[in-house]
């Protein structure tokens, strides 16, 4: 019988079922009286507790509002261990108590955070955890000595714990009703929020590299992964913000005179940084441009980079991607890299990482305008397709940003969207592994040329 269970609790497959059963016990604790105002529907309660489990920030119901106390930190709950992983602060916590972990809880961990072996696994994982709390606790002291300036300190501590908690963990959940509107012209919040954003988007590997690089005065040499994550995430940092800046001129931002610069670099670059992870928003997001919409499904759909809080493909796997390109293009044999061959086991995953995303979010799409576009004729029902396959990014990429579409859908569209959030989440490369392991066959079939392109 425990042979059998092992067999099919296999570690790619207990990855996604600790997120389902995190989602499972997360709605029923949403649904309790306590837990709200006034009753909300099963479907609302599944999608926010999947919503938060998988750290995307869309929301059918206003979180501020509609949840308790209670409500809201069960949430936050959610967040937190979907953020960093049901099993890993499992682990993590067993390791502490018991000194020792098994064999397949070791493998379970180098699955759900590292993806592949580590040394020093363990020591390694508590490392991390403690660089997390401590960001997630100078971000809540920041963020609360900015907010008791205009409320009460005890209203103060809490919004300062739950931004700082949501921001890190890239989840974009807010207490307030128009997310983070009302901070929109503070560069102080602005900037705790950022900063909060970028780390918990770095991934788990890259901050603990880098801080034992900080740690050794700059001496000890980064890794090739290190030096993607960071020079990949600060150029599509600065060309989005760029990018929002050109085709938000005269729409949202509103630029009259070289004065309302520097405010609209501030909101240009807060939404940059937002759009591709964690989905808070200070700009009014339904009255954006098309350029603006187009340019934000692209930062998201790259989203974070590898063993983070973030979705989509990530910031690794395109640069794998344009290096291919680059190679094939050049009619090079190896993909290369900072001087440094990528192996060819990593390019095959990436490509198919980045078809198997797009074939996702190209299906979620499609059912979402098959139950929302009924009756619509074509020239009204391009603004509707914009905006569903915004919605469909935004939720398979675990962002969050809305054109404020989500609210208003049908039971069947808020299911897809809870599909493709939790798709997002537990990752591509998981999902397929968690379906079954493939066994090379010990032979080869006859190859044969076929015609592309």
């Amino acid at each position: 019988m425990t042979a059998l269970v092992r067999n099919i609790l296999t570690p790619e497959r207990l990855i996604p079922l600790s997120f389902l059963a995190l989602i499972l016990a997360g709605t029923c604790l949403l649904l309790l009286p306590i837990a709200t105002h006034a009753p909300i529907s099963p479907i609302d309660a599944f999608f926010t507790a999947t919503s938060a489990t998988c750290v995307t920030g869309l929301v059918v119901v206003d979180t501020g509002s509609v949840f308790t106390g209670f409500g809201q930190a069960v949430i936050l709950a959610l967040i937190q261990l979907g953020g960093l992983g049901i099993m890993t602060l499992s682990i993590a916590f067993l390791y502490m108590v018991a000194g020792r972990v098994s064999l397949f809880n070791r493998e379970v961990l180098e699955m759900s955070v590292f993806q592949g072996p580590m040394k020093g696994l363990l020591p390694l994982l508590l490392h991390v955890l403690r660089i997390t709390l401590w960001i997630e606790a100078a971000g809540a002291l920041l963020l609360t000595w900015r907010f008791h300036q205009c409320m009460p300190l005890g209203d103060a501590l809490y919004s300062g714990v739950f931004h700082s908690i949501s921001g890190f963990c890239n989840a974009g959940f807010s207490l307030y009703p128009d997310s983070m509107s009302a901070w929109r012209e503070d560069p102080l919040t602005n900037a705790i929020l950022m900063a909060l954003i970028v780390l918990g988007g770095l991934g788990f590997l890259v901050l603990s590299e880098l801080w034992s690089w900080w740690r050794s005065g700059r001496q000890q040499p980064l890794s090739l992964t290190a030096r993607l994550v960071v020079f990949t995430s600060i150029g599509l940092i600065v060309f989005g913000a760029l990018g929002v800046l050109a085709s938000e001129w005269h729409n949202v931002l509103d630029i009259r005179d070289w004065s309302d610069l520097p405010g609209a670099l501030l909101e240009s670059l807060f939404l940059s940084v937002s759009s591709r992870t964690a989905g808070f928003n200070t700009l009014p997001m339904d009255g954006l441009t098309e350029p603006t919409y187009l340019g934000l499904v692209l930062l998201m759909l790259v989203g974070a980079s590898p063993a983070s809080c973030g979705g989509g493909i990530k910031t690794t796997t395109l640069i794998v991607l344009l290096a291919h390109l680059r190679s094939r293009f050049l009619d090079q044999r190896d993909t290369v890299i900072g001087n440094r061959r990528i192996p060819e086991s990593i390019v095959s995953r990436s490509v198919s990482i980045t078809i198997f995303s797009l074939l996702v979010v190209m299906a979620g799409t499609l059912l979402l305008l098959s139950t929302e576009g009924q009756g619509v004729a074509l020239k009204e029902g391009s603004e509707l397709f914009l905006k569903t396959t915004f919605e469909a990014v935004s939720a398979f990429a675990t962002v969050g940003l809305s054109t404020g579409l989500t609210a208003d859908l049908a039971a069947f569209s808020k299911a897809v969207l809870i599909l493709l959030m939790f798709i997002g989440r537990v990752g591509p490369l998981a999902l397929a592994l968690a379906i079954g392991r493939r066994r090379r066959p010990e032979w080869r079939l006859a190859s044969e040329n076929v015609m592309v392109g």
